[in-house]
């Protein structure tokens, strides 16, 4: 198994609390693309249809410490979406990430994927329902995992 590739996700953060007092969020956690400002390749994609996540997945605050989110649904077509809730009723830390969200500031959450295979694309290439030209990475067989 080659390294884990970690990369940054907007989400957004409801303004309400559940009954539960969570916070529920959503977001794209990669839109399917080819990454270009990545730290080890120039040009890199992953091979959605040969993408897997398993749910319940915790996500920790800056890789480590205890859960404060847990992503419920991971749905994979051409690009991934996540959608899961923030522990703001029982994490102090989590309460801190609601409140500064309310006041404006924008959270992102690093998404880990490990691949089994790497593949070296050149020319014209369907990717993820588009098609790309150029020199590419492709990374298949991988697995989601959340920042640790």
């Amino acid at each position: 198994m080659t390294q884990q590739i970690n990369f940054l996700a907007d989400f957004q953060l409801s303004k309400t609390e559940s009954a539960t007092g969570e916070r529920e969020f959503s977001g794209v956690a990669y839109a399917g693309g080819v990454i270009t400002d990545h730290a080890w390749y120039s040009a890199v994609a992953f091979d959605l249809a040969t993408t897997s996540a398993e749910t319940p997945m915790p996500v920790l605050f800056n890789h480590s410490g205890s859960p404060i989110v847990v992503i419920d649904d991971v749905l994979i077509t051409n690009q991934i979406e996540i959608t899961g809730r923030l522990f703001a009723d029982i994490d102090k830390t989590a309460k801190d990430i609601a409140a500064k969200s309310d006041k404006g500031i924008k959270w992102q959450l690093s998404v880990g994927i490990f691949p089994n295979e790497i593949t070296q694309l050149s020319g014209s290439n369907a990717i993820n329902g588009n098609t790309f030209t150029g020199d590419i990475t492709l990374l298949k067989q991988n697995r989601i995992v959340t920042g640790k």
